[in-house]
């Protein structure tokens, strides 16, 4: 059964970053014990590969350690193959490959084929509402590239050690964010069906927008978005363990503009996924060992995680987790390959992982093997998490940013625990 409706076809970023107009080369090897390291290509000799990951940290492998090497392609290479395959008039075809290019932020190249699309067929409306958000988006991304203001002086107070990433307070998700993540991973299999709340003005401009259209609902039923009074009146009642239906008529028209509501929309409790990362994997490993080692600011470049278990804490957490991935596209959280999640790999000694730990003063390992109970626990909960891994579409910033402390204790945050 279909976990979230009309999806569609949500592709993985590569291993590029892709919010930057100059793209380091990154490559592939492939050694004889059939290990596959991916990196930022630094030096190639006859006698070695020097690749770096995201923590910074250089690889040598020795040429007779590998089997196979390869130069992986740019996001333009990939465009130009992936569009050459497709007819000229092939709309599904080529507004998937300009959704598949937004989600990889190469917003250059999905506004190259939806101003076509937009030309051959003027009349379909999710064609003009992708190229309105993808020229947002690439605005709003060049205007943070120029003007970089210049670091400010700190001036040292005796006594006082400077402010670090460990050691200041940074910001937690928004409400917004939150709500965001809790809709993306809501599981419309699970019974009984989470409480949600959509506020009135969502369902009104979503009625108006919508009105008449049909759609097919999670459990497989053909349906049409009331378009009278008295189906109106009947939808804006849905309440208590029946409020999920105007969610999933929401969903069911994701792709035409409705996540942009999705902040707007709180689940009544955590979403199963959420609660067990909440009380499976943040309350007994991240927001302790893992942050200790690897998430405090310092040891992994860009890596920040949170030593509570508030809503906040705990979804800030969670949204990092999903978000980071080193040099070689080797996530924290690997939806296809829980075992082979870094979150996972960096806890096993480095003998038995398939990505060690890196070399971080004072680590140790928290699992014995990949038998270890907890190292289960935790690839099953991976399992639970929407696939493929979804762009919740939140603005926050990795490393999250530093706040003023406030009088009195902790700084405030956004929202309040569910």
């Amino acid at each position: 059964m279909r976990r979230i409706p009309m999806l569609g076809v949500i592709l993985f970023a590569g291993a590029m970053t892709l919010t930057s107009t100059v793209w380091a080369r990154q490559a592939e090897v492939v050694k004889t014990n059939g290990q596959t390291i991916k990196g930022e290509l630094v030096k190639k000799t006859d006698e070695q590969v020097i690749l770096q990951d995201a923590s910074g940290i250089k690889i040598i492998i020795p040429s007779t350690d590998i089997k196979s090497f390869k130069l992986l392609e740019t996001i333009d290479e990939y465009y130009n193959k992936a569009s050459a395959a497709l007819k000229p008039d092939d709309k599904e075809g080529r507004y998937k490959l300009a959704y598949e290019m937004n989600e990889k932020k190469a917003y250059h190249l999905a506004e190259k084929e939806l101003t076509s699309l937009a030309v051959k067929f003027p009349t379909d409306k999710r064609i003009s509402l992708l190229l309105k958000l993808v020229r947002f988006q690439k605005e709003k991304g060049a205007a943070k590239v120029p003007g970089k203001a210049p670091a400010k002086a700190t001036k040292k107070v005796p006594g006082k050690a400077p402010a670090t990433l460990a050691n200041v307070d940074r910001e937690v998700i928004s409400q917004e964010g939150i709500n965001r993540v809790s809709v993306y991973e809501y599981n419309f299999a699970i019974q009984p069906r989470p409480v949600v709340k959509v506020p009135r003005e969502v369902l009104d401009e979503f009625l108006e927008e919508f009105k008449g259209e049909a759609y097919t609902d999670v459990e497989g039923n053909n349906k049409t978005v009331p378009k009278n009074r008295a189906e109106t009146a009947r939808f804006l009642g849905l309440r208590g363990n029946k409020s999920w239906q105007q969610l999933d008529a929401i969903m069911a028209f994701s792709r035409s503009g409705t996540r942009k509501y999705y902040g707007k929309i709180e689940v009544a409790s955590d979403p199963p996924a959420m609660r067990g990362f909440r009380n499976i994997v943040n309350r007994r490993y991240v927001a302790g060992y893992f942050r200790q080692h690897f998430g405090n600011g310092v040891a992994v470049k860009g890596l920040y995680l949170f030593a509570g278990n508030s809503t906040q804490e705990v979804y800030s957490n969670f949204y990092i987790l999903h978000k980071f991935e080193d040099a070689s596209g080797n996530r924290l959280i690997d939806r296809s390959n829980p075992e082979q999640s870094l979150l996972l790999q960096w806890g096993l000694p480095r003998s038995k992982a398939t990505y060690p730990a890196p070399d971080i003063k004072g680590w140790r390992s928290s699992f014995r093997d990949t038998n270890n109970k907890q190292f289960r626990d935790m690839a099953s909960w991976i399992r639970t998490l929407y696939k493929p891994k979804p762009n919740y579409e939140i603005e926050y910033q990795l490393p999250p940013k530093p706040v003023a402390k406030k009088k009195g204790g902790a700084p405030k945050k956004p929202g309040g625990d569910k």
